[in-house]
């Protein structure tokens, strides 16, 4: 059956997670769908978080440890040296405080390939401390919900922890490490991949992640976070283009929808 399953790449940038990363590590080796390698980059942690890992990569063989020799100030440089790695005919990330439903590649994987899409994201559940996935199964078919650029300009709706992509749609593109882009360098990838000609993407109506809020997290200081989007709609290009006065529109969507405390879920 696994000779059947083309190899899934997920990707795990970590810092400093030693009381989160083992149930993340834990929910991504338990998946349904087996042909998996597990890329964990540690952005030179300074807690037990390597350690953790260790123990993991000496248990499952599926599962690989890169250490970055300094600390790269966010996910983006762990994830492109993840990518460059990665052996897998599709990608998935993770981060280090999120989880996964068992069943989630198995029906992801298997939309994808049914449909011909190029990309995936899912809904997510939102937890503080613990978090216990409903029984689902792996045949289950989710509502699927069309993910283009002018709806992703709208809002930010795909949760990093919850997209697969091919691998072949990657070309030169990678996770921006540029300071301005921390806490928004995912959106700009996704942004860029949707401007691929001929992708076919799609969100699953299902709740297949589990997103951890923490109060100290990036993507939670709102204020920041706005400047940074009105920055990146700035400089962002489409067709070659600036989005000129379009940038005030998109700009006002994604602030009625964060008062609206819309995110990722169904």
């Amino acid at each position: 059956m696994t000779g059947e399953q083309p190899l899934v790449s997920v990707i795990v940038p970590t810092y400093n997670a030693e009381l989160y990363v083992e149930k993340t590590i834990n929910s991504v080796l338990a998946q349904t769908y087996q042909n998996l390698e597990l890329i964990i980059v540690d952005d030179s942690s300074t807690d037990q978080t390597t350690v953790i890992i260790e123990r993991y990569v000496d248990m499952d063989n599926r599962t690989k440890l890169i250490t970055l020799n300094e600390n790269t100030g966010g996910p983006a440089g762990p994830r492109n040296a993840g990518i460059e790695i990665a052996r897998g005919e599709y990608l998935a990330f993770i981060d280090d405080d999120d989880l996964w439903h068992p069943a989630k590649l198995d029906i992801q994987i298997a939309v994808m390939r049914e449909k011909a899409l190029g990309f995936s994201s899912t809904s997510v559940a939102c937890f503080t401390d613990e978090y216990e996935f409903l029984p689902l199964s792996g045949s289950q078919v989710p509502e699927l919900e069309s993910m283009s650029l002018p709806v992703l300009l709208r809002k930010n709706i795909i949760a990093a922890s919850s997209v697969v992509l091919r691998a072949d749609l990657l070309g030169s593109y990678r996770f921006s490490k540029q300071a301005r882009h921390v806490g928004v360098e995912d959106y700009l990838f996704w942004l860029q991949l949707h401007q691929v000609d001929l992708l076919k993407s799609a969100r699953l109506l299902l709740p297949l992640v589990a997103y951890r809020i923490r109060e100290n997290s990036v993507s939670r200081q709102k204020r920041k976070m706005a400047r940074k989007i009105f920055s990146l709609l700035g400089e962002l290009k489409m067709n070659g283009n600036k989005l000129g006065w379009c940038r005030y529109y998109y700009f006002m969507t994604y602030i009625v929808g964060s008062l609206r405390g819309r995110m990722y879920r169904h």
